[in-house]
């Protein structure tokens, strides 16, 4: 009874984190960027752009903890000790390693100016711009389904006339499969660029991550089993350039 008690647990922990996900890798302009993979880095101490979480277990960050600094890129992150250099206009893409198909719901992308160089820069000072977002798509589709038709894969661009210089981006999904209930789940990644050519375009005042997300806004709290024929996505409005 033991036994099998012990791997019924084991296999609930398996799925558990098999239906949890990060970016195991970036595609920025062209130029390949690994993704943070935790235990890579214990093993190695390898140094890239992305930036370092606490996320061994291939989790979530809840929405009880949506106005602390976890919220910004993920557990006890940390800034990468890199830049990768990537041209103003060009398009990035993540590649996720899996991501649950009830797990219904957005991806939002940010950037935020570090003034400086990103690996010395304060997460809780950074003021967050939102550069792109998708939701749902109509007819019972959703971005999240065609990330998982595309490979596990999401894509946004970085503004054509964004100012040179360098800058943290922040990727996210947001499963809403329990946000009814309180319990939407947060997958923040953060990556730092360095943007070459573009314009004079500067991101407007951003909001700092601990404050992106209210608890109670629709977006956060919204309910994927009733009937709906759209959805507000949640956070500070979208720049557009």
């Amino acid at each position: 009874m033991h036994t099998t008690t012990t791997l019924v647990a084991l296999f609930s922990t398996i799925s558990a984190i098999n239906a949890h996900a990060h970016i195991t890798t970036w595609n920025v302009g062209g130029t390949p960027a690994p993704g943070f993979e935790y235990w890579v880095f214990k093993n190695s101490k390898a140094l890239n752009s992305s930036w370092y979480s606490e996320n061994g277990d291939n989790g979530f960050v809840p929405s009880k903890m949506i106005n602390s600094p976890d919220i910004i890129c993920h557990k006890d992150g940390k800034p990468g000790a890199k830049h990768t250099a990537v041209k103003a206009g060009a398009k990035v893409t993540a590649s996720w390693s899996q991501y649950d198909g009830s797990h219904k719901g957005p991806a939002i992308t940010y950037i935020a100016p570090c003034k400086g160089d990103c690996s010395t820069a304060s997460k809780t000072a950074l003021q967050w711009t939102k550069i792109a977002e998708q939701g749902y798509q109509g007819n019972n589709v959703w971005v999240t389904d065609k990330m998982r038709a595309a490979g596990m894969k999401t894509e946004f661009t970085i503004p054509a006339t964004l100012k040179a210089g360098k800058y943290a981006i922040r990727h996210e999904l947001i499963a809403l499969h329990n946000a009814q209930n309180g319990d939407a789940q947060f997958y923040p990644q953060c990556i730092n660029i360095e943007v070459t050519g573009g314009g004079s375009a500067v991101p407007p005042e951003g909001v700092v991550g601990t404050k992106l997300y209210q608890s109670k806004e629709a977006g956060v709290n919204f309910n994927l089993y009733t009937k709906f024929t759209s959805y507000p996505i949640p956070g500070p409005k979208l720049w557009t350039v």
